[in-house]
Formats: C-alpha cells, sequence, structure tokens
C-alpha cells in the first residue's frame, strides 16, 4: 500500500479513538461500582434514563465532522460495501460472489459447515476471499471472514474449535480455562483465515423455558461476566480474532427463538440491567464487536427489535455503556426481526445503520446483500440515513480492520485497542 494510504489509515482511526475518548471522571467512577453509567444504574423499572438526549443523529456517537473530509474522496459503493457482510454459497467462490467481493460491495462473508469440506480446502476459501476481496474494497481491505464458533455443538464449522461448550466451560468455574480454550481456538481459527468469531453469547440464562439455555454460561450475571470476559481475552489476544458479545441487551428472558418469529422480553429496565453485566464486563475487557438482539424489549419501552431501536443500539450501548467498537446485528434476514420491525430484509438494512449498527449481517442470498446495499445508497440520497451515520461506521469498521491487520502494509501496533 501507498505510504499515503497507510497515513489516511491511521489519521483516520486517530480521529475516531479522539472523538471517542471523553469519558467524565463521575462517568467512569460510577461504572467502576456498577458497572453502568449513572442515568441508567439508578433508574427504576420502566424510567426514562435522565441523561439529556443526543443532539447528533443516532448512529454517530462518538463521530467527528473530520471524518467525512478523511473519507472525502472514496466511492459511496465501497463504503457502503463496508458495512455489509453475507454468507457464501459453496467451497469456492461463484462468480456472482466474486464480482461482488472484487467491487467492493462487500466488507465481509460468514461462513458455514458446507463451505468447509476439510481445514486444507477452508484455507483455499479463505486466502481466496481475502485476496479477491481486497482488489476493489476500501484501501484494499481484506474482508471481515466471520464463523459462529460457540464450543461444542454449537459451532457454524466443526473442524474448528472450540470443541467444549459454553455451558460446560461456565459449570467448570475457571475462567483460566475459558481463556486458554478461547486462545487456543482462536489460533486455529485464525490458521484457517478465520478473522472473527461471532462468540461469545454474554446472555444469562433464564431457566429452561428459555431459548439460550443450552448456549451460555452461567444462569446469573457475576458467573456470566467473569466467564465473557476471559473468553473475549482469550479469542483477542495477539490480535488473532476479533470477538462479539452477543446477544446485546440480552436473550436470556426468552422464550422465542428471533429467527423463527417475533420475540418479547418482558423484563424489566432493572432485571435488563442486571443482565447486562456480562456485556460490561466485555466492553471492560475490550470487545471487538458487540451483537445486538432482534427481540422487542418491553422494559426499556421499545416497540421495534433492538437492531432497529437507537434508543438500545446507541444510548444504551454506546452512551451508557461505554462501548466505542463495532456493532454487528444479528442475522438480518431473520423472521423476527421483519416481522417485529414490520419490514423488508432491504428496508431494515439503513434503519439499522442509523440505529447505530456498523456491520449488517445477511445470511440469506447475495441477491438480498446487493439490495441492501441498494436501499441504503437510496437512503443516503433522499436524507433518510445522513453520510456521517454510515461514515462513522466506516471508521469503526475500518478502525477494527486495521487492528486485526486486515489493511495492506499497515501493521497493528502490540496490545492496541
Amino acid at each position: 500500500m501507498p505510504r499515503a494510504r497507510v497515513i489516511f489509515v491511521f489519521a483516520v482511526i486517530a480521529v475516531l479513538v479522539t472523538a471517542c475518548g471523553d469519558v467524565s471522571p463521575s462517568k467512569t467512577a460510577t461504572k467502576a461500582a456498577t458497572g453502568l453509567a449513572p442515568s441508567t444504574a439508578t433508574q427504576g423499572a420502566g424510567t426514562a434514563p435522565e441523561q439529556s438526549k443526543p443532539q447528533t443523529p443516532p448512529g454517530t456517537l462518538g463521530a467527528n465532522p473530520e471524518i467525512e473530509a478523511r473519507f472525502a474522496d472514496q466511492p459511496i459503493d465501497q463504503l457502503i460495501g463496508q458495512l455489509i457482510t453475507t454468507k457464501l454459497d459453496g467451497q469456492t467462490l461463484a462468480p456472482a460472489e466474486l464480482a461482488a467481493l472484487r467491487s467492493g460491495k462487500l466488507g465481509g462473508v460468514t461462513l458455514f459447515g458446507y463451505n468447509a469440506a476439510s481445514v486444507k480446502q477452508l484455507k483455499r476459501l479463505t486466502t481466496s476471499i481475502s485476496v479477491e476481496g481486497s482488489h476493489g474494497s476500501l484501501l484494499q481491505a481484506q474482508p471481515f471472514v466471520m464463523a459462529d464458533q460457540e464450543g461444542g455443538s454449537t459451532r457454524a464449522i466443526a473442524l474448528l474449535p472450540p470443541a467444549v461448550s459454553q455451558p460446560v466451560m461456565g459449570r467448570r468455574s475457571d475462567p483460566g480455562a475459558t481463556e486458554a480454550q478461547a486462545a487456543a481456538a482462536a489460533l486455529a481459527m485464525r490458521a484457517a483465515g478465520v478473522n472473527v468469531n461471532l462468540a461469545p453469547v454474554a446472555d444469562v440464562d433464564s431457566g429452561p423455558a428459555h431459548v439460550m439455555r443450552d448456549r451460555v454460561f452461567a444462569n446469573d450475571p457475576t458467573n456470566a461476566a467473569t466467564q465473557v470476559s476471559a473468553a473475549v481475552r482469550g479469542f483477542q489476544a495477539g490480535h488473532h480474532i476479533a470477538a462479539t458479545a452477543k446477544h446485546f441487551p440480552g436473550l436470556g428472558a426468552a422464550t422465542k427463538n428471533t429467527d423463527m418469529g417475533v420475540s418479547r422480553v418482558h423484563l424489566s429496565r432493572a432485571e435488563l440491567l442486571t443482565d447486562a453485566a456480562p456485556f460490561q464486563a466485555a466492553i471492560d475487557a475490550k470487545v471487538d464487536f458487540i451483537m445486538t438482539s432482534h427481540a422487542i424489549y418491553d422494559g426499556l419501552d421499545s416497540t421495534v427489535p433492538a437492531t432497529l431501536d437507537p434508543a438500545i443500539a446507541t444510548e444504551l450501548l454506546r452512551a451508557d455503556m461505554g462501548f466505542m467498537g463495532v456493532v454487528i446485528s444479528d442475522s438480518m434476514n431473520a423472521t423476527g426481526l421483519r416481522e417485529g420491525g414490520r419490514t423488508t430484509v432491504p428496508a431494515a438494512c439503513p434503519r439499522a445503520i442509523a440505529a447505530g449498527v456498523d456491520e449488517l449481517l445477511l445470511t440469506g442470498s447475495l441477491e438480498t446483500a446487493r439490495l441492501c446495499h441498494r436501499r441504503v445508497k437510496a437512503a443516503l440520497a433522499d436524507g433518510t440515513l445522513t453520510r456521517v451515520q454510515v461514515l462513522t461506521a466506516v471508521a469503526r469498521v475500518m478502525a477494527l480492520k486495521q487492528r486485526l491487520g486486515l489493511v495492506a502494509g499497515a501493521v497493528p501496533a502490540a496490545g492496541s485497542k
């Protein structure tokens, strides 16, 4: 990469970090004691936060006017492309997938078991993704290559670790072992060409009638937080893998899988904030991604899935809990998002970005990903979505790719976040 482009990447990251770094002493002190900012830690059930609403559009917390100038000469199709991840259909790149990657209209891919016949074949596929995806992308950045590797039987790619499930690791009550398993898994995943793990699950088990029971570390927030923090540290050690804490603000009390239909969580605000402790622990451990839930949260006065609600994806997650990493959606193809948001997959894409989501995870057809790209571009044109909302999301994504070593010619500083 030319020196000017390397400097450009560092400049964008510096602008974003500077803009995101202002945390008042009083807020920091309260978070140390409670895990949450004053405006949420002291609220009762159903009580609105006392802090004033952001004066900038949702999704732009931490934005800086300089970001727009930094990206002024970059093609809009490539900018939007960095915010879209989709699945592949086979074990090699199909012509249409190859074209989409080369055009810069995809910022990532997510892999499943049918994409991997062997570790050797998987490595060939991920190498092709990285090489072809960097040609036309913004600043020649390689795509995210994601897999959902929670552990045990919940692994998108059975060929890759971790072998032991989160519930089993939680019952062992050994954070050191959890961290070690995650670190070993991260090395194996990165060796196979995967650079993002869509794990760990940070939800809290609420009993046998709830859908996340077989996928979480623990049934109490404190133990779950300890385990989640350990897993994040392990996965992200040495920048091997970006970890993802999911499903914010918590799916442990949901009785219906959002993949299958509308799911409502009936916990009070106070109960939800208590169950959010593992997410705060993940944030404190500098987790790279947090995935939003598609459930609707009565205790937060929400009428749409969290992915589409700026009060959750921006105000609660960023303003109150201090997360400044990349927010990724759960699958935009989920029935719960479409029906709960009274929308279509393409129409939901700009709505999610407007709410504060940075990376749109799609698990349907490549055509749906194309339609999502078009709807985001159209929303920019008609003013439904602001340029600063898109550019702020792009800056967060590029900052993470920089740290993961996915931007050509740029070497992440050791231990940087």
